[in-house]
């Protein structure tokens, strides 16, 4: 898929525990504690989270390590990629939300 560049800085998105892109995953274990799930990030799971990665793409960095949180209730989650120790994404879903 083409890339799409975006004018934002997102280093100022964060969380309302004010992790970001870049926080270390010392931050993250502070803000959050131990993730109750927790995985390497190989090619499976990269697939899941890049739409149109096909067979034979090379496979980005998007992270060594993908933390995953559920939220108050299990219709909601966060997950953090960690890669060399600093956040590389942060994803949220939130079955409830509505744009």
């Amino acid at each position: 898929m083409p890339e799409t560049l975006t004018r934002e800085d997102l280093h100022t998105w964060q969380t309302t525990e004010g992790i970001r892109l870049g926080s270390s995953e010392e931050e993250v274990l502070k803000a959050y504690g131990k993730p109750p799930r927790e995985w390497k990030i190989d090619v499976k799971i990269a697939r899941e989270k890049i739409r149109g990665l096909r067979n034979g793409d090379k496979l980005p960095d998007i992270g060594d390590e993908l933390f995953f949180y559920y939220g108050n209730e299990f219709g909601s989650t966060t997950q953090f990629g960690i890669r060399a120790g600093k956040v590389s994404y942060i994803s949220f879903y939130d079955r409830d939300w509505t744009p």
